[in-house]
C-alpha cells in the first residue's frame, strides 16, 4: 500500500473511534430498609463490585450510582448492625434501569472479649488517695484568695462547697 492511501485509511479510522457513539451509562438507584420496622436505614454503603462505583444512603434510605455502563453486575450494601445483602446478576440495561428496594436483616455480632482499664482518672482506683495538704506559700499564691483557706482548700480535687458550707 503507498503512503497516501495508508494516510487516508489512518484518517478515516481516527475519525470513525472519534465519532463513534459513547457507551451508553446509565443510573442505579433505589431504597434500603429495616427487614422488620420497614424504616429507611441511613449511612449504608452500596457498592457495584468491580466497578468503582459507590455511593451512601441518604436519610431516606435512597441511593444513587451515576454513570453505570450496561452490562450484569453483583450489587453489595453493608451496615454495622445489620446482615450484608449481596444482589448477583444485577442487569443494567439502556433505557433505564428500575428502582431497586433492599432489605436489611438486623444482625448483632457478639464480642470476643471486653477489657475495661482504669485510667489515671479512675473513681474506684486503688492510687494513692488520702491526706492534701497546702503550705502557707501555696494559699498566698492562689490568684484571688489572699489568705482565705477556706477558698484555698475549696479549689482541691474532690471538694465542693455551697455559700454555706465546705465539704
Amino acid at each position: 500500500m503507498n503512503r497516501p492511501a495508508l494516510s487516508l485509511l489512518l484518517i478515516v479510522i481516527s475519525l470513525f473511534v472519534l465519532t463513534a457513539p459513547p457507551a451508553q451509562a446509565e443510573e442505579v438507584q433505589g431504597r434500603v430498609l429495616d427487614a422488620v420496622s420497614r424504616d429507611p436505614l441511613y449511612l449504608v454503603e452500596v457498592t457495584l463490585t468491580g466497578t468503582g462505583h459507590r455511593s451512601t444512603t441518604d436519610h431516606d434510605g435512597r441511593f444513587i450510582l451515576p454513570d453505570v455502563a450496561a452490562g450484569t453486575y453483583t450489587l453489595r450494601a453493608t451496615r454495622l448492625g445489620y446482615e450484608e445483602i449481596r444482589r448477583e446478576n444485577l442487569r443494567v440495561e439502556t433505557g433505564g434501569t428500575p428502582a431497586i428496594e433492599l432489605s436489611m436483616d438486623r444482625r448483632s455480632r457478639p464480642l470476643e472479649e471486653v477489657t475495661v482499664t482504669p485510667s489515671a482518672f479512675s473513681f474506684m482506683g486503688t492510687g494513692t488517695s488520702g491526706r492534701q495538704t497546702m503550705s502557707r506559700e501555696e494559699i498566698e499564691s492562689v490568684p484571688q484568695i489572699g489568705e482565705d483557706v477556706f477558698r484555698a482548700v475549696n479549689r482541691l480535687p474532690g471538694l465542693v462547697s455551697g455559700d454555706y458550707s465546705a465539704h
